[in-house]
């Protein structure tokens, strides 16, 4: 029962630290737009999914626009990176879920 509960706490952590990453501009108009086009609370999993690429996307990309150089590729054999974008689901399926229920309570 211990070593559930610290799964659980450790779950719970990786989710608040999505949603912090995601707490910023480039994520709210991300999941703003995933959330627009999502017809059922089903496909959140699969909508968040598409939404971490899309967010690892534009940090790869967004940097070089800003700056006029080369885009650096994003560190893909480093565990961290692996974290950060496990992370980012969860905020993501987080925020999500709000922004969707939200939705289908003021349409109704």
């Amino acid at each position: 029962m211990e070593q559930l509960s610290a799964f659980f706490a450790e779950l719970l952590d990786w989710a608040r630290e999505g949603y912090e990453q995601i707490n910023a501009l480039q994520g709210l108009i991300i999941a703003l737009y995933a959330t627009s086009k999502m017809a059922y609370w089903s496909r959140v999993f699969v909508v968040a999914v598409s939404a971490s690429i899309v967010h690892a996307i534009a940090d790869f990309l967004l940097p070089a626009i800003v700056n006029d150089t080369a885009p650096n590729l994003p560190p893909i054999l480093e565990g961290d990176y692996w974290k950060y974008l496990a992370v980012l689901y969860l905020g993501y399926v987080v925020l999500i879920t709000l922004f969707y229920t939200v939705r289908r309570t003021l349409m109704k």
